[in-house]
């Protein structure tokens, strides 16, 4: 249990706000998908709503902003210059960990943002620059004001009607996301605790708690092992929905899964290499809002 995880959810709640996805210069592909029994799912542009990736051309200044902010959160006064040097410390001590993880033979490895975090704010702290009592707490509580700060979220639209129906129809849902501790505690926020009652926990993968991130394939094969060995569900009864054809699609089809392009946010939908023809006709199906769902799993 995260310290004072309640305080953490209200905190996401009062941080974020209603707004809709920008649509997607995307034609969907529709068809029924036969003999299907779980769904696993992508969070950031699929079920959520998000800005990741999409901040303006000075990212640098927007993030000394949401980080001077985050501190004022907690009764700490920074000016920009030295918000500036924190996030490049940030950056700095996140790519170190990066090469140590890839040097221990992690492909792509995914850090708990805690551990970077704790690391930055106490490096600062050592150096006066910050005059923060440290501990769990408070290194969670900072990471959740900057975060939600670059990047808010909410529920794509309908996304909570469809979960709640399918989770009634005997498909099992899991969740396979590039994620953070605050992920899970997002869904809580923004769904209610309800959601944790559409996911089957033991197939939620969520990247910091497994180290390794998407595109790589450790996450999917995770999914794959755990649904072969304790459900007796095979690949080809499975579909991956995300809005990253790198990420999401292309992974989930290497491991015998098959795939729907979520392509509901023009932000947010991210085809790699493939053009918007291509995005349509490459072997899975493409779905521009969550209703369409409803079609290719033949529950309407």
């Amino acid at each position: 249990m995260i310290s004072d995880e309640s305080i953490l959810i209200k905190r996401i709640q009062e941080l974020n706000a209603t707004f809709t996805p920008v649509p997607a210069d995307i034609s969907p592909r529709l068809e029924r998908l036969p003999g299907l029994r779980v769904i696993l799912y992508d969070v950031y542009g699929t079920l959520l709503v998000s800005t990741s990736g999409a901040l303006s051309d000075n990212h640098l200044q927007d993030r000394a902003v949401a980080f001077r902010a985050a501190l004022k959160t907690l009764n700490c006064e920074i000016n920009t210059s030295t918000a500036v040097s924190g996030i490049n410390l940030f950056n700095a001590v996140l790519a170190s960990e990066h090469i140590g993880k890839q040097a221990s033979g992690i492909e792509r490895p995914e850090i708990d943002i805690r551990i970077i975090w704790k690391k930055v704010l106490h490096e600062l702290r050592s150096q006066s620059v910050i005059n923060l009592d440290l501990n769990d707490t408070i290194e969670a509580r900072f990471a959740i004001e900057y975060e939600n700060r670059i990047n808010p979220v909410w529920p794509m639209p309908n996304v909570e009607d469809v979960l709640s129906k399918l989770a009634t129809t005997g498909l099992r849902l899991g969740i396979v996301s590039n994620s953070q501790f605050y992920t899970p505690l997002s869904l809580t926020a923004l769904l209610g605790e309800r959601w944790k009652s559409w996911f089957t926990p033991s197939l939620c993968f969520w990247s910091y708690k497994h180290n390794e991130a998407k595109p790589g394939q450790y996450l999917y094969r995770r999914a794959a092992k755990e649904l072969k060995e304790h459900y007796s569900i095979k690949p080809q009864e499975v579909v991956m929905i995300g809005n990253d054809v790198e990420h999401d699609i292309k992974p989930a089809l290497a491991c015998g899964f098959r795939a729907i392009l979520f392509a509901g946010d023009h932000r947010a939908c991210r085809l790699g290499d493939a053009s918007r023809q291509e995005a349509t006709s490459w072997p899975w199906l493409t779905i521009t809002n969550w209703q369409q769902l409803m079609d290719i799993t033949g529950q309407v």
